[in-house]
């Protein structure tokens, strides 16, 4: 009884990390399909959108957007996967 416990709950993490990773799949395939969507009905609009993926980054997130928007960037995109 222990065992299939144990097999049941191991079946159900491994869904769940497929549908982490799924979703991670859809969230970067929207970005990229709204980035060449915008990017072709206005091909001469060459905005720079900086797109930073973090996870467990709060130690440093606040340095680096500091340097972004030092360096005059204002489209940030920050993802936390």
């Amino acid at each position: 009884m222990v065992y299939a416990s144990i097999i049941f709950l191991l079946y159900f993490v491994l869904l769940l990390l497929k549908k982490v990773i799924e979703n991670r799949d859809t969230i970067t395939s929207l970005v990229r399909e709204h980035s060449l969507n915008n990017f072709e009905k206005n091909p001469n609009n060459f905005e720079t959108i900086i797109l930073i993926r973090a996870y467990n980054e709060e130690k440093v997130i606040k340095r680096v957007l500091d340097k972004i928007l030092e360096a005059n960037y204002k489209n940030i995109l920050v993802v936390n996967d």
